[in-house]
């Protein structure tokens, strides 16, 4: 580029082997021609807005990704990194990297890890279809005990007080909300798309062991919990409640080789959460039959 006086009047005065091969700038046939015309790139970059300056202290700069196009030089949306430097007291050389394909494999990279992740949460949930029914089921059942009694109340020859009545009322407002809280779980573990938000690594942690709440209880794995109040983060919740899970599943599952060689087995999960500098760090250590050598 040249043309110190004007920035309106840059030109491209030469380009190298690598843009004259570039067909779909087409550089090669606009040497001599105005950048703006030649490339309407350049001036989203505010590269014209700080030629002077970086002429002027010999300065180069990085101008980082630029998106550009669908336009009248590019059918499709395409990512540049865009570079500069000067090269004589009154020229600018201009680097210009397209990175269209490097982004295109990230977002499918992306798409790929998050259809991973979902199949994964799909496979666990139906893993603990039988723990969380019966979880479930849980509230139910006492929800229509308390159904029952009020049917009892309501015979003329019962003797009520409202006071009662409010009481049971509560319990069955509780059990609705327990109920409530693991169907939401399990929306938010099947959901393909998600977002990130503000984010209790306790109350994630406890909603991953929600799942397993009735499988510990009936093969009578002792769970001992030693958290330290940790900051809110910001992330994907079902993302972290599925590692959770994950984690708690390989316990489970050494736990329960181990329990199935030995009647005498008694086990115990220790699970440990707390901040550690600018980290939280998540322990979680079983006495099962750990893992093969080769594993």
């Amino acid at each position: 580029l040249e043309d110190f006086s004007d920035s309106n009047s840059f030109r491209i005065i030469r380009v190298n082997d690598a843009a004259k091969r570039d067909s779909n700038t087409g550089l090669a046939e606009k040497v001599g021609k105005i950048i703006i015309d030649a490339l309407p790139l350049i001036k989203s970059t505010k590269i014209l807005d700080s030629y002077r300056d970086l002429v002027l202290k010999q300065e180069s700069r990085d101008f980082g990704i630029v998106e550009v196009g669908p336009n009248e030089m590019f059918d499709y949306k395409g990512y540049w990194r865009v570079k500069c430097f000067p090269v004589l007291s009154d020229q600018l050389c201009v680097v210009l990297h397209e990175i269209t394909e490097e982004k295109r494999k990230e977002a499918q990279a992306k798409k790929d890890l998050a259809f991973a992740a979902h199949a994964g949460r799909l496979r666990l949930m139906g893993e603990m279809a039988g723990s969380i029914g019966h979880e479930i089921n849980q509230p139910l059942a006492i929800i229509q005990n308390l159904v029952e009694l009020l049917r009892i109340s309501a015979n003329p020859k019962t003797e009520i007080n409202e006071e009662k009545l409010l009481s049971i009322a509560d319990r069955v407002e509780t059990q609705v909300e327990r109920a409530s809280k693991i169907v939401k779980s399990l929306k938010d573990l099947s959901r393909l798309h998600t977002e990130k938000e503000s984010c209790s690594l306790e109350e994630s942690l406890q909603e991953a062991l929600n799942f397993f709440k009735v499988d510990f209880q009936i093969e009578g794995i002792g769970v001992h919990i030693a958290s330290n109040p940790t900051p809110s983060l910001w992330l994907d919740k079902s993302q972290i409640v599925q590692i959770f899970i994950n984690l708690l599943a390989n316990a489970h599952y050494g736990l329960r080789e181990r329990a199935e060689h030995n009647p005498d087995f008694e086990p115990s999960l220790k699970i440990s959460l707390s901040p550690e500098g600018d980290t939280v760090v998540f322990s979680c250590q079983d006495n099962g039959c750990g893992m093969s050598p080769e594993t």
